[in-house]
């Protein structure tokens, strides 16, 4: 299975949403990493075609979708990072309603759905109104949603946002269950999703993809790059003016501040073994064209 990107654009005006976007991606997830207005969004609906490209093409399997119409669009499932429910339905209910949508018919819907609710942990609360459903509740319905004709291609924008901490792990984990046989996207904000279960990262910036690389090469480049210092308040807001600055935080000694930098600073010490992702978007994608 193959999704490839060909020069992708996309223009609006003079500002390019997408400037020559150029991907290959297989089976695994694929974490896009990036600021607002870097092109997720734009990315996500150039392959659903709910906008259409400038130039450029998107082939699966070697064959451009845009040719394949709705064989192609049966192979993609879409979780959105808002939905509209009707919160009278019940779970089970509103996922026959989608199933419908999809043109799955009704048995095989039922397999499905049931199936589906599960994976995602909310049998026993399928008959229950989506009402009053949780936060974290409604994300597992939309991300069952998203799964229902067993698609090809899952694409999920912030599925865990809004969560609290014990939701985002299980999110995370039933994300990282069914993307065994799939080309799963993830568009996120909250880069330690990504960080934890992604195979591959897709930076963005401005349109424009700037790298690609497993979540542990791109955290080894960014190694020697990492700084800390112990700084009073004061410090702190001079140190912000001058350097990119990541977390600012606790410990014993007092407040630390952590940067990124390409050569050290004469007043900071190198950070050793304690390299992140966010260390890496604050690299390449904070203040950098």
């Amino acid at each position: 299975m193959e999704l490839v990107f060909e020069h992708l654009t996309k223009e609006y005006g003079n500002n390019k949403a997408l400037n020559d976007f150029n991907a290959c991606m297989k089976e695994g997830i694929y974490g896009i990493l990036g600021p607002n207005g870097s092109g997720k969004s734009t990315l996500m609906n150039c392959i659903t075609d709910n906008i259409k490209r400038t130039s450029g093409k998107i082939l699966f399997n070697g064959e451009e979708i845009l040719s394949m119409g709705s064989r192609f669009r049966q192979c993609v499932g879409f979780m959105p990072q808002q939905q509209g429910f009707y919160d009278n339905f019940t779970a089970y209910r509103f996922l026959f309603y989608i199933a419908g949508l999809k043109g799955i018919k009704r048995k095989a819907a039922k397999e499905q759905i049931d199936e589906l609710l599960e994976i995602v942990g909310l049998e026993s609360e399928k008959n229950r109104k989506l009402g009053g459903y949780s936060g974290g509740m409604r994300q597992r319905i939309l991300l069952a949603s998203a799964l229902l004709g067993n698609p090809s291609i899952v694409i999920m924008d912030e599925p865990t946002a809004g969560l609290d901490p014990e939701e985002r792990i299980r999110t995370r984990n039933f994300i990282s269950k069914i993307a065994q046989d799939r080309i799963v996207l993830l568009a996120t904000h909250v880069v330690s999703d990504i960080e934890c279960i992604a195979n591959q990262v897709i930076m963005l910036k401005k349109g424009k993809l700037i790298g690609q690389n497993t979540p542990y090469e791109l955290m080894d480049s960014v190694k020697d790059k990492i700084y800390e210092r112990v700084c009073s308040s004061g410090e702190i807001e001079m140190y912000q003016k001058k350097y990119k600055v990541g977390n600012i935080f606790q410990r014993q000694n007092g407040m630390v501040l952590r940067i990124v930098a390409d050569e050290k600073p004469e007043e900071f010490e190198p950070v050793t073994g304690d390299v992140s992702l966010e260390d890496v978007y604050l690299y390449y994608l904070k203040g950098r064209e």
